[in-house]
């Protein structure tokens, strides 16, 4: 399933690069055993609460999601679910990444592109995630 990387693009050269730092700090990873445990899925639950919890209140945030993912994978023993859960971690990770871009870029943008401070400048949004113009997921 090759999909374009679009505006992922540039997320993915940041963790190839990240990749290559780590592979030659740490390369017996490589070989690691995954770690993760059965035991663990009553931290997965609580997770599960407390993300179900902060979006029914409008709280959901990028660190509550990824906490939510990342337990979910901790307590998966099954290598092709664990693959799964790790997937979604990565896809998480490249969203929030994806936003803080898009909030660095309208903040420390062109002085003619950046909207005035406090307000919310119209325009056409087809942002994907989250659209730091109108401050929506």
């Amino acid at each position: 399933m090759g999909l374009p990387l679009g505006h992922d693009f540039p997320v993915f050269q940041d963790v190839a690069e990240e990749l290559t730092r780590a592979r030659a700090k740490y390369p017996q990873t490589e070989s690691c055993p995954d770690g993760t445990n059965e035991g663990l899925r009553d931290v997965a639950d609580r997770a599960r609460q407390i993300c179900d919890f902060a979006e029914s209140r409008g709280l959901l945030t990028f660190a509550i999601v990824l906490n939510e993912e990342v337990c979910e994978a901790m307590c998966e023993e099954d290598p092709v679910k664990l693959r799964a859960e790790i997937v979604q971690v990565m896809a998480v990770c490249t969203r929030w990444i994806r936003a803080i871009d898009r909030r660095r870029e309208v903040t420390d943008g062109p002085e003619e592109t950046r909207p005035e401070e406090g307000s919310k400048q119209e325009h056409a949004c087809s942002a994907p995630d989250y659209c730091p113009v109108c401050d929506k997921l």
